[in-house]
């Protein structure tokens, strides 16, 4: 096991308690009693936006090439079981357990989807919650939101391998702050347009771009360009853009 793998909760609000009464005037008496039953230990803040993301159907992810993306439960719990089967065949590679062992913890991996989509609920995505698949934000407002979820790379000290942990780094809203919005520069569009040229261009991930080959985004001072759909990006990292980057 990777003894190293990093702490993700870093959030305050996992550190700070939510009283009953924070929870009844937050949620009404009826669903406060339900959601106690599922935190035999008491609740923290970040659960209690954990379960209020619940409550309204809606995680807000933050997608490291398109920013947050509102997704639904079923979704949510969905990704955070194949993230999951990920961070175990990442340990497989990295010695850190057997095969033998990742074939006995793998829900999504060599199994057809209909022996584990019935389980894509909010039990499940409790359960990602708990192992840290998903974790708060310190840093929401650089999307200007008071609430974001992130990828939490590890699951007890399993870690990705191949994420940014492995560097020491974060995908997270505070590096995403290092960004730049349109409209662009003619110097920011020509280094654009380099960029999309190279082997990790920004490609269209709307639904109906993803079916096929996903076409890459054509820069412009108003955006990054879908040329099929016209899906428009109004962002890109200062990386992208040929500005210097402090994280």
């Amino acid at each position: 096991m990777n003894s190293e793998a990093p702490a993700f909760d870093t959030h305050p609000h996992y550190r700070t308690p939510c009283s009953l009464s924070h929870l009844t005037a937050t949620l009404g008496k009826r669903r406060a009693r339900e959601i106690r039953s599922h935190y035999p230990d008491g609740l923290t803040l970040a659960d209690l936006s954990f379960e209020q993301a619940i409550d309204a159907d809606n995680l807000t992810l933050l997608d490291g090439a398109w920013g947050p993306k509102s997704t639904p439960i079923a979704l949510a719990a969905d990704f955070g079981l194949r993230l999951a089967d990920l961070v175990v065949s990442n340990g497989v590679a990295r010695g850190f357990i057997s095969e033998q062992e990742a074939q006995q913890q793998y829900v999504t991996i060599g199994r057809h989807p209909s022996e584990w989509r019935a389980i894509c609920d909010a039990d499940t995505l409790r359960m990602h919650h708990r192992n840290r698949v998903f974790v708060l934000s310190e840093t929401p407002e650089a999307f200007g939101l008071t609430v974001l979820w992130e990828i939490g790379y590890s699951i007890g000290d399993l870690n990705l391998g191949t994420g940014p942990e492995a560097f020491e780094q974060r995908t997270t809203a505070a590096m995403a702050a290092e960004m730049s919005t349109a409209p662009f520069t003619p110097d920011q569009v020509a280094a654009l347009h380099v960029w999309q040229q190279g082997e990790t261009a920004v490609r269209c991930k709307a639904p109906e771009c993803s079916l096929t080959d996903q076409p890459v985004l054509e820069a412009s001072a108003a955006g990054l360009t879908c040329p099929r759909c016209g899906e428009v990006r109004s962002w890109a990292w200062r990386a992208m853009t040929g500005e210097d980057v402090d994280v």
